[in-house]
């Protein structure tokens, strides 16, 4: 398990090497432990069909890396944030939990006519699309160890998709909304300010520079979530399907809203850095992993249903979002972030968003209420919603 987790370390590099050297990666915005992870299980699916060497990994440490990153997951989901970001908060978090429920309803629906368990829907439906590759390595497994063979190879495979299509669809479908508006002069909401969603956070956050106790404090704080978490997914396993990334999340998300009441600052920028360093790693492990010959059954199925929910996705951006958050520039904005996170992640949202933007003229609306969403509330949702769907279907 040491040798897999140093093997980690050095699929995280190479891909930050391939990122920083060729540019269509960088344009669609590809984790570097994803391309990394991608590179090395090509190699070893070559090694195997040669028949040259079988290699097999011990990913004992993924588990506990990606619970500590859900732990930091919960520290993001601020309740007060809701009453800052006022009614079109909202109404998005709602519209989104809609569109993470469709998804796997019709990710479901396509699979069972392959004659396939409609959890395989589940699988590549909200679980790699909203949630991403991290949200893909903590429910695949799970899902397959629930009785549907290669869920987690087919979950991984369906984020890298759900990635590149978010951007190349969220642009096109903006640009023809905003074809027949004004240009926009960059004027705010009531309920609206051009603030950061960084500065949101915490207005101190880039005032004071890392230090070590913040940073002990941080990942004190990741590891105490972690162990709450078995707790509270011991108890809820009792009566429900219960993932331990969802019990770690929830703890994250009992101990931030308590300080938050109690007003107890926390070291919010160190939580952060320090859960994104434990998503790297996990990342790395759980993609270098990937069973690629598993895909080859699932190929069918998959194809149709990726297709199908990049249709869904777009025209729910396209008429839904559009229509509920104001038939404007902004909206339009808004919509093509929606097609980054509802595709592939928030990043991708944000170059979508920053190529609007950087053409039209600013959008401080779109840029408040999608990082919300899309980094706080989005994975927040997606899990229990995913949870909902694995009792139901399990």
């Amino acid at each position: 398990m040491y040798l897999t987790v140093g093997l980690a370390i050095g699929v995280y590099y190479l891909g930050v090497f391939i990122v920083n050297n060729v540019y269509i990666i960088r344009k669609y915005l590809i984790p570097a432990p994803v391309v990394g992870g991608i590179v090395i299980a090509l190699i070893i699916l070559l090694l195997r069909v040669t028949g040259i060497l079988t290699i097999e990994f011990d990913a004992t440490f993924q588990t506990f890396f990606m619970l500590l990153f859900f732990s930091s997951i919960g520290f993001n989901g601020r309740i007060n944030m809701i009453r800052k970001g006022g009614i079109l908060l909202v109404i998005m978090i709602i519209a989104v939990t809609i569109l993470i429920i469709i998804e796997n309803l019709v990710g479901a629906g396509i699979v069972t006519l392959f004659g396939e368990h409609p959890l395989l829907g589940v699988a590549i439906g909200s679980v790699p699309l909203v949630g991403g590759h991290g949200t893909a390595a903590a429910f695949g497994p799970l899902i397959e160890a629930m009785g549907v063979p290669h869920a987690e190879t087919a979950s991984y495979a369906a984020a890298t998709y759900g990635l590149v299509a978010g951007c190349m669809i969220g642009g096109p479908l903006a640009y023809l909304r905003i074809k027949n508006l004004k240009k926009s002069s960059g004027q705010q909401s009531q309920e609206f300010n051009a603030k950061s969603i960084d500065n949101l956070n915490d207005e101190h956050l880039e005032s004071k520079p890392l230090n070590q106790n913040k940073l002990m404090l941080a990942f004190s704080l990741l590891l105490l979530c972690v162990g709450a978490g078995t707790v509270i997914t011991g108890v809820l396993e009792q009566f429900m399907t219960f993932s331990a990334a969802v019990g770690a999340l929830l703890a994250g998300l009992i101990v931030r809203n308590i300080c938050d009441f109690k007003r107890i600052r926390l070291p919010d920028k160190e939580i952060n850095i320090t859960g994104d360093i434990f998503l790297n790693i996990f990342l790395a492990m759980a993609m270098m992993n990937m069973k690629l010959w598993e895909l080859i059954d699932l190929a069918g199925p998959m194809v149709v249903t990726l297709l199908v929910q990049t249709i869904i996705v777009a025209l729910f951006a396209y008429y839904v979002i559009y229509n509920i958050m104001g038939r404007d520039y902004e909206s339009s904005v808004i919509l093509s972030g929606v097609c980054g996170f509802g595709l592939g992640a928030t990043p991708n949202a944000i170059a979508n968003m920053d190529a609007i933007t950087g053409k039209y003229g600013p959008a401080p609306q779109a840029f408040l209420i999608i990082p919300i969403v899309g980094s706080m509330f989005a994975d927040i949702v997606n899990a229990f919603v995913i949870t909902f769907f694995m009792n139901i279907f399990g």
